[in-house]
């Protein structure tokens, strides 16, 4: 984001919030306060109250759907008991947050929020003020004309099968760009990274001037998503989606020591590059074996080997060049060889697994500007669908490791007179730290 950020041409110092729109995170919105109340009644006043004083508000939130890329992200974070909201009189559960890890406790604050801000009693607080709020699917308009009354009305252009609000706001900024004149500014305010890039992305079909409104405390700024999409040009605008998937996100890997900085230059750099990047995403079918092999070439730049076009070879100059000396010593003896295997880029068949996964997170943020997109079940896309229904990482086809490579390195153990090592495999989250333990044990402390 700081990276990106350095591309506006000059910084933005305030805004007349009358004269804005505001698109807000709904859901970041709600984990970004701190001095929480008592209880759901004076959440709602806190929350209504804090949401800033433009002509219109768009409050998007996030809904649930159980055959998601998002579920699995879920629950990696983890998960909390459902808790029934009963009214406003019902005490907040002492661990906020953890309430918020909940997807069934997150839908039923919303529907609160929702009856709530209907009611007179909040009239006042959306008096001069049209306010969108999303509840799942569903979206709708309140207005107050005089502070008394509320009027609420569903607003079926702005009703979506978007499963997040980070998608989800670019649907409401486009109809934003339709009814505000001209001189107004529609302020986006969010935290997340993938706003930023999408946004970004679409900032040319967004036809009226974009601040993004992110941070906290003393960090709290406004991005000129118009200067930095200038900037940069159209076409690393358009890339960034499939860039950012690819570099790793919330749902895809990213390369260990790799960052982002470095791997953007060297996009923003190569033109091929930025053309590879503009593909990714633009369907959410399989990708074609040239850019398949494109993607591994780039991959092959990023660890500094341009001359490479398979990053198998790539892996073995790496792992030579690091362990050569070592890796006589540390097939015979007990002590740690000091191995991180981390460090050397995937070999292709988690690349491709990893490349699927990168493609169908982009097509996604790529149809953002569709209420009801079409998008397959990730399962074949670098996901693979447990009996129980749930999805996990397919991270690897076919073995992780030859299972004759363990016979050698038992048989080398026993050649040299030393006790037969017992290969156990520890319960993991991550098969590959399953096989990576039992070829380089970690039991003794490091030499170096």
């Amino acid at each position: 984001m700081h990276h990106l950020e350095d591309q506006s041409l000059a910084p933005v110092d305030s805004m007349e919030a009358a004269n804005c729109t505001f698109v807000i995170d709904g859901n970041a919105f709600l984990r970004s306060l701190v001095r929480l109340p008592e209880t759901f009644g004076d959440l709602a006043k806190l929350v209504i109250s804090t949401l800033p004083k433009g002509k219109s508000v768009h409050f998007v939130t996030d809904s649930y759907q159980s055959d998601s890329i998002k579920q699995v992200e879920r629950l990696r974070r983890g998960t909390s008991p459902t808790f029934l909201i009963g009214g406003p009189l019902t005490k907040l559960p002492r661990d906020f947050s953890a309430f918020m890890l909940n997807a069934g406790n997150k839908v039923q604050l919303m529907r609160f929020l929702l009856n709530e801000w209907k009611s007179v009693q909040y009239a006042r607080y959306i008096c001069d003020c049209t306010m969108y709020f999303v509840c799942e699917e569903e979206c709708y308009m309140l207005h107050s004309p005089d502070g008394v009354s509320t009027n609420v009305s569903s607003v079926h252009n702005l009703w979506s099968s978007q499963e997040e609000a980070d998608t989800r706001i670019i649907l409401h900024c486009l109809h934003a760009a339709q009814s505000v004149c001209d001189g107004q500014k529609i302020v986006v305010r969010s935290p997340d990274t993938d706003v930023l890039v999408v946004l970004l992305a679409y900032s040319s079909q967004i036809t009226k001037p974009v601040l993004f409104d992110t941070g906290s405390g003393n960090h709290r700024r406004l991005i000129d998503i118009n200067s930095i999409a200038s900037n940069l040009g159209d076409h690393i605008a358009k890339a960034l989606p499939g860039f950012h998937a690819f570099t790793g996100c919330d749902c895809t890997s990213a390369f260990v020591r790799k960052g982002k900085t470095a791997p953007f230059k060297l996009m923003a750099e190569t033109p091929q590059f930025v053309t590879l990047f503009q593909n990714v995403g633009s369907s959410a079918g399989l990708l074609s074996c040239t850019h398949m092999k494109d993607l591994e070439h780039f991959v092959c730049c990023m660890y500094g080997q341009p001359q490479f076009t398979e990053t198998s070879k790539v892996r073995s100059v790496i792992f030579q060049s690091r362990y050569g000396v070592k890796l006589p010593q540390s097939l015979s003896t007990t002590k740690s060889s000091g191995i991180d295997l981390s460090l050397l880029p995937p070999c292709p068949s988690a690349l491709r697994k990893h490349c699927l996964r990168a493609n169908y997170q982009a097509f996604i943020w790529r149809q953002a500007h569709i209420a009801y997109p079409t998008v397959p079940s990730p399962d074949g896309y670098g996901w693979v669908k447990d009996t129980d229904g749930s999805l996990r990482i397919d991270w690897i086809e076919g073995d992780m490791i030859p299972h004759t490579l363990l016979e050698i390195l038992e048989d080398t153990n026993d050649e040299d007179g030393q006790t037969s090592t017992t290969f156990e495999v520890t319960e993991e989250d991550d098969e590959v730290d399953n096989i990576i333990d039992i070829v380089f044990s970690d039991d003794e402390d490091d030499d170096d």
